[in-house]
Order: C-alpha cells, then sequence, then structure tokens
C-alpha cells in the first residue's frame, strides 16, 4: 500500500489545487473519489459550498460512526512546488505535509477498511485553507441530513479541531462546553456529544 498512497500523494501535489482554482478542486475531488468507483459497496456524495466542490464516502447502505476528515485544498506557491520529488526517501511539494499524503493514506486506508467490512466514512473538503472549520460545518450538514433526513434549519452539528477548543484532549473526551459563532452563526453545545473525526 505504500506505494500506492505515493503514487496518489504524487498526482495530488501536481494539481494546483488553491481556493481561486475551481476547476482543480474539482478536478482533485474526482482523483480521490476515484478509488470508489465500485457502487456495489461504496456510497460516494459530491456536494458544493459556496462554490468549494467535496465528497462524503461510505459503505453502502451503512451509517458510519466514524469518520475520517481530510482536506485537499493548498496555499498558493510558485509553480515549481507543485512538481512533486522524491528526495532522501522524501516526498517535497506543496501539500505533501498539509496534508495530501495524510489524504493519500487516509483514502486508501478507507477503501481497504470498508472492504474488509468496517463501517467508516471519509470527509474530503477543498476549503479547509480559507475557511477553517466552515468547510467542516458544511461536511456535518451533511452528515445530519443523512442521518436524519429532511428539512432542517439549523444542523446541530459543527466541526471543532482540537487547537480551536481544548489542548486537553482526555478533557475533551469527558466533556467540555462548546461554544463558538462564525459569521451569523452561533454554536452552544458539549463535546460529550459529538462524533469524532479523526
Amino acid at each position: 500500500m505504500k506505494n500506492q498512497i505515493i503514487e496518489l500523494a504524487r498526482q495530488a501535489i501536481s494539481i494546483k489545487s488553491t481556493a481561486d482554482n475551481v476547476e482543480n478542486l474539482k478536478k482533485i475531488i474526482v482523483l480521490f473519489t476515484e478509488p470508489f468507483h465500485d457502487t456495489a459497496i461504496f456510497d460516494v456524495t459530491h456536494f458544493m459550498n459556496n462554490g468549494k466542490p467535496s465528497a462524503l464516502i461510505k459503505p453502502k447502505l451503512k451509517e458510519p460512526k466514524i469518520w475520517f476528515n481530510a482536506h485537499l485544498d493548498v496555499v498558493p506557491g510558485r509553480d515549481i512546488l507543485f512538481n512533486p520529488v522524491i528526495k532522501n526517501n522524501k516526498l517535497f511539494g506543496r501539500g505533501a505535509l498539509d496534508m495530501k499524503t495524510a489524504a493519500a493514506s487516509l483514502t486508501l486506508l478507507t477503501k481497504h477498511l470498508i472492504k474488509s467490512g468496517h463501517v467508516v466514512g471519509l470527509m474530503l473538503v477543498t476549503d479547509e485553507e480559507i475557511l477553517g472549520y466552515m468547510g467542516g460545518y458544511s461536511v456535518a450538514y451533511s452528515i445530519i441530513t443523512s442521518y436524519q433526513p429532511g428539512n432542517i434549519q439549523t444542523p446541530p452539528y459543527w466541526y471543532f479541531p482540537f487547537y480551536y477548543t481544548t489542548p486537553n484532549v482526555h478533557d475533551f473526551l469527558q466533556g467540555v462546553p462548546l461554544e463558538d459563532s462564525k459569521l451569523s452563526m452561533n454554536f452552544s453545545g458539549n463535546s460529550n456529544k459529538m462524533l469524532l473525526f479523526s
């Protein structure tokens, strides 16, 4: 699997998936959802939020309680940074560390786990670098609407990265108040009622 991860990461790095290039954001979503083309096993949902594409992958007819999360967008850089290079067994290029190689690992891991019968999901977003957890908000909205179909006016889930809330993971898992606001939206809740994304 290591060679597959490296190859997928190399292909991803060569795509200039910056916020201003919507066509390349769509292209990289296609690249990362292609491994899940078998519709008898996988359920892939594509959606757009503020003009940015995202995708949810899960087992067919099953609802995961564990979701992996990866963003595929990168900050701008010189064109040479989008030419991946392997040197001294290390992969270099824009997004190699943050987070296209990790996204490749999570993609292939998710495929393996689902094919092995595990009920996990993968969220792929392309607006993390510009909006942070607002990208996760739209993904969370998609998850809650898939769990509770219907007309939901205020989705009850937000995405809270640990570094926005509390550095103490033990306390976070036991339950801490979560309050935040962004643009015109306000959220108040507790971490003991959550889906944990890794």
